[in-house]
């Protein structure tokens, strides 16, 4: 479906359709900070276009320096 590339190691993550992002077990994409929440962020594919939604998380989610939208 689609890939995340880690910058300074190159290591990549696979996406489904819909993958998590936070610092569960269960999340695609585990983030090891403190200030991220257990289920943080989704990213969504809708076949077309990649979308990225905040969780209702404390921090909020930013993407190239914008907030992200929450829902």
């Amino acid at each position: 479906m689609g890939s995340l590339k880690h910058d300074t190691s190159g290591s990549r993550i696979s996406l489904g359709l819909r993958s998590l992002v936070g610092r569960a077990e269960g999340c695609v994409v585990r983030l090891m900070s403190r200030r991220a929440s257990g289920e943080h962020a989704v990213i969504i594919w809708d076949g077309e276009h990649w979308y990225l939604r905040d969780l209702g998380s404390t921090n909020g989610t930013l993407v190239d320096g914008r907030k992200a939208a929450v829902g």
